[in-house]
């Protein structure tokens, strides 16, 4: 097991594999993060560092992914309660009607009136579905979303000793390999100062050359630095990385 971090006081990603006790070719990756906003030294400033979201990715070669293992994965349910609430309104309206006749004395004139009754009947659909939100949630293509439902900054253990999937190896494979990274994007990342005067906290409003500055330096102090070196930077920085050679 190759393990790297370049902010284990930020964030601690831990990752081992346990031999299934019903099938010794299934391996389980079990997780623990545990994530905290931190202060960093960045040039000459002295920033608080905080995460509003983070993700997990796996590679694998030469392994197959057990249908059914991944952590955080619950079947949207394809039934949703229903029910029906009928409101009823009445109305009533006055109808008048009447005859005139001319006769010697003149005109007179006879009417009654009439009341008829309608009865609209309104009715309403309404369509209730509970669920729950998930601070670890799986997506597409083996990565996980790690957030809190609020948009507040991470500040919590949020796997402790958890199997995020199981794999097999492939009979066929003449090597079995997994990796897991944890990464932050650009827009997930606040950086701000920890002590400064009026001038300081003008320096940060906003997406400043000061700023940038700083995420460079922090880019600089990550994972990124090496793994896109000769690549084009893509919004995501590389935090953490863990390797393991399923062979040894």
């Amino acid at each position: 097991m190759n393990n790297q971090n370049c902010f284990p006081d930020l964030c601690e990603f831990l990752v081992k594999y346990q031999n299934s006790d019903d099938d010794e070719a299934v391996k389980s990756c079990v997780v623990d993060l545990r994530v905290a906003s931190g202060e960093v030294p960045l040039g000459d400033y002295e920033c608080l560092i905080e995460f509003t979201r983070l993700f997990i990715s796996v590679d694998h070669e030469g392994m197959d992914v057990v249908s059914g293992s991944l952590y955080g994965d619950p079947k949207r349910p394809n039934e949703v309660s229903r029910s029906n609430q009928i409101q009823e309104k009445q109305e009533d309206k006055g109808l008048i009607t009447g005859a005139m006749e001319l006769t010697r004395k003149g005109f007179t004139g006879s009417g009654k009136l009439e009341r008829a009754r309608t009865q609209a009947t309104n009715r309403e659909l309404t369509l209730k579905e509970e669920g729950t939100d998930l601070r670890v949630k799986a997506r597409p293509n083996l990565r996980w979303e790690v957030r809190e439902p609020s948009g507040e900054p991470l500040d919590s253990t949020f796997l402790a000793d958890d199997k995020l999937l199981a794999l097999t190896k492939k009979p066929d494979a003449n090597r079995s390999y997994s990796s897991l990274e944890l990464k932050v994007k650009q827009r997930d990342l606040r950086i701000s100062p920890v002590h400064g005067d009026a001038q300081t906290e003008k320096r940060f409003a906003g997406l400043t050359t000061t700023k940038k500055r700083l995420l460079d330096i922090f880019i600089a102090k990550s994972l990124s630095n090496a793994s896109y070196s000769n690549q084009q930077y893509r919004g995501e920085i590389l935090i953490s990385r863990c390797e393991y050679n399923h062979e040894e």
